[in-house]
């Protein structure tokens, strides 16, 4: 069990920096539970979907569940996810900024 919660550990370690690299804010985030934050509900929505047809499962969390100013898209590493998991959604979402 510890090698798997290290494992989750230094992934979303990875996912963090990724999406810092990359121009995304996520809070203060500093667990398995990263909140992807959007400026508006439309843009969550929008790219919610396009993770979705492009085969992560990545659901936008939008008020009343948050206030206004915490609307994201909320990723959760798993035991189960890789290095190239993470990898692949950086892509998508530079993919998505790009259109």
């Amino acid at each position: 069990m510890q090698k798997e919660r290290k494992h989750i550990k230094d992934l979303s370690d990875y996912l963090r920096y990724s999406l810092d690299r990359e121009g995304y804010f996520y809070g203060n985030s500093d667990t398995h539970i990263v909140p992807i934050k959007f400026l508006n509900q439309q843009s969550a929505n929008q790219c919610s979907k396009f993770l979705i047809e492009n085969g992560i499962w990545a659901k936008a969390i939008l008020p009343p569940t948050v206030t206004k100013n915490k609307i994201c898209i909320r990723v959760s590493v798993c035991a189960f996810h890789t290095y190239d998991d993470i990898d692949l959604l950086i892509t998508l979402l530079k993919k998505f900024r790009k259109h």
